[in-house]
């Protein structure tokens, strides 16, 4: 009896731990499409050895640690026709639920019992920095496989402004100019930051830019930032600073004698 627990205990070992240990998962291109979202060509490779015993399918999970990224377009089923080497016996059915795409084998039958590959391309609603594959829903822990897509998801975001120096009135123009300090993160890697109108380059948080031919009229004046290579990272605050008042030109009046 000792010695039949001791060779399932060792089979047990040997089962888990050779599950999916020559599988690779690959990202071979990614494309930004004009509505943009973007497609993914994925190369999968899912390796089952003999005591791999039945074969369910495989999930893929599409990871951002700060939006919600949607799969969109898949194939709605794979066969043996769609690999590009081994086999599959069994249809694995397509299914998608927000970041999470699965291919499940529906039958009571196992899918494969040899490795099998294929390049599988999948359209994703917003950005994903990683890929996660489980290649084996029996094994979770060695057969789940990571892809990272150089993107990064972290959202712009412009969180203060600040009135900082204020000249005083020109009289040849009556005009002031004022600086504005915008506080933001995650800014674009293009484009300009754009202060009521005007256009400055981006140079790193907290900036402080220079409006210029402001008019001198004594009102609060209300400021807003843009990014404008993302119109939607904006931040507004009403009555930042105080115009000064009117200075306009002295009047001058000449009289000649006669």
């Amino acid at each position: 009896m000792k010695k039949l627990i001791i060779s399932v205990i060792f089979l047990l070992i040997n089962y888990y731990s050779f599950a999916c240990d020559s599988g690779s998962f690959t990202i071979v291109s990614q494309t930004t499409n004009p509505d943009g979202t973007i497609t993914y060509v994925l190369n999968i490779q899912i390796e089952l050895g003999s005591g791999d015993g039945f074969y369910e399918g495989f999930q893929l999970t599409f990871n951002s640690p700060s939006t919600s990224p949607t799969v969109t377009i898949f194939d709605n089923a794979l066969t043996a026709a769609d690999l590009t080497s081994g086999n599959i016996t069994e249809t694995l059915d397509g299914s998608a639920s927000g970041n999470v795409l699965d291919y499940i084998n529906n039958t009571p039958y196992s899918a494969a019992s040899n490795d099998f590959g294929l390049l599988l391309s999948v359209t994703v609603d917003g950005c994903a920095e990683s890929i996660d594959l489980l290649a084996h829903y029996t094994f979770p822990g060695s057969c789940t496989y990571n892809a990272v897509t150089g993107q990064n998801c972290a959202t712009c975001s412009i969180t203060a402004l600040a009135a900082g120096t204020q000249t005083a009135c020109n009289p040849a123009t009556n005009t002031y100019t004022q600086q504005v300090v915008v506080t933001y993160s995650n800014e674009p890697g293009a484009g300009t930051l754009d202060v009521n109108g005007q256009s400055f380059a981006i140079t790193g948080s907290p900036q402080t830019v220079t409006l210029t031919n402001l008019p001198a009229d004594g009102n609060n004046v209300n400021v807003t930032a843009v990014f404008s290579a993302d119109a939607t990272c904006l931040f507004s605050t009403n009555s930042l600073f105080t115009a000064p008042a009117p200075c306009p030109p002295a009047c001058t009046i000449s009289v000649a004698a006669g």
